[in-house]
């Protein structure tokens, strides 16, 4: 099988999925080509793997204009920039892709666009409506992330019968090699390198870009009542965004900024290990698609704490997190609470986190299931 995969934009850091998945479909014998616009911004490990790949990486010049309106515009005069047979399988990573792309796939073959954002950003009515229209016409599959994501998509107005469930993957090998850079020498130096030290300190973990719907300041609100309990857990903030100078002051404000600690963008290797070095994460955030940061601490085999978005749904049905509702500060403060309590409950959800992660977002095991939509159309 011929399949063809729309990449993102590799300086924004997304290529890593689209490879991932790509190195999977071609280590199961099938050709594989990977579209993007340019092959700059690729990590040097990322480069080499495909390099020692049989996949191949071209560049589509249009595909630079992958949002708004000139995404659309490009996509009314798109044709295949090179000559090779069209894909059995077009895989593309939402509405405008899709449309951009269209050229490439085959009469009858199976397009699966896997939706990342439309719509989260609720500052325009018009763009998830053209979006769900572009997949309406122009995918045979729409790709939810989760089981939220399909009522979603469907409230947008995609059509049900294209909808499919295919949760995002997560390379574990990469996530596990990461996280066991550190021993218990290199932890202490990388906490000092990020400015978090003390004796007995504990601390809960939120990684998240600073923008309102992420709403951490709903979570220093909540760590601000609990500080005088749990002297021994100090709360650290990490990214970067407009909103990170506000909840600075939230905490000056509410007299806990010397129990919190913002570390600033950090780049994926040491989100991770930060991740590891961590005692509890916490998720707050009242919209997402999927949400990696959710279940990355699963895997880590931390306790962790999650609003009800994104992924939520399935952790919660699982029982191996803490859910609640979002913006919702004293659901907030009661779950962060039972987790700093801890207890028989709260071991029982990290013993089996793990195992729930390797059995729905392993790569393989997505890559199966979506070649078995070829096979089933």
């Amino acid at each position: 099988m011929k399949i063809l995969i729309v990449a993102s934009d590799p300086a924004s850091g997304l290529l890593q999925y689209p490879v991932d998945l790509a190195l999977c479909f071609e280590a199961k014998g099938h050709e594989v080509v990977v579209l993007s616009w340019t092959i700059k911004g690729q990590n040097p490990d990322l480069h080499q793997r495909i390099l020692a790949s049989r996949v191949q990486f071209l560049v589509e010049p249009s595909l630079k204009y992958s949002f708004g309106k000139l995404a659309l515009i490009t996509g009314f005069f798109a044709k295949p920039a090179h000559s090779f047979k069209r894909a059995d399988l077009l895989l593309t990573f939402g509405p405008l892709s899709a449309w951009q792309a269209r050229s490439y796939l085959k009469k009858g073959g199976i397009s699966l666009s896997m939706i990342a954002a439309m719509g989260h950003d609720r500052t325009s009515h018009w763009k998830p409506v053209l979006g769900a229209m572009l997949l309406n016409n122009y995918t045979t599959h729409v790709g939810a992330l989760c089981h939220l994501e399909i009522d979603r998509l469907t409230r947008l107005g995609v059509k049900p019968d294209k909808i499919v469930l295919v949760h995002n993957w997560i390379d574990l090998n990469r996530l596990a090699h990461q996280s066991k850079r550190l021993s218990d020498s290199t932890t202490d130096e990388f906490m000092l390198r990020l400015g978090l030290k003390g004796a007995n300190k504990k601390f809960i973990v939120c990684l998240a870009s600073f923008q309102p719907r992420k709403r951490q300041d709903l979570l220093i609100k909540a760590y601000a009542t609990l500080t005088d309990r749990y002297t021994e857990y100090d709360l650290v903030l990490a990214g970067g965004g407009a909103e990170k100078s506000a909840c600075e002051k939230l905490a000056l404000d509410l007299g806990v900024e010397h129990r919190i600690h913002f570390v600033g963008l950090l780049v994926n290797d040491d989100a991770v290990s930060l991740l590891a070095a961590s005692d509890i994460v916490v998720h707050c955030s009242n919209a997402e698609t999927f949400g990696y940061s959710m279940v990355e601490p699963l895997y880590l085999e931390k306790a962790t704490l999650v609003t009800k978005v994104g992924i939520a749904w399935e952790m919660q049905n699982a029982d191996v997190a803490e859910v609640v509702e979002p913006d919702n500060l004293s659901e907030l403060t009661a779950g962060l609470e039972k987790l700093l309590r801890g207890g028989p409950e709260i071991q029982q959800r990290i013993t089996k986190a793990r195992q729930f992660v390797i059995d729905n977002f392993e790569v393989t095991k997505i890559a199966q299931q979506i070649l078995r939509l070829s096979i089933s159309k």
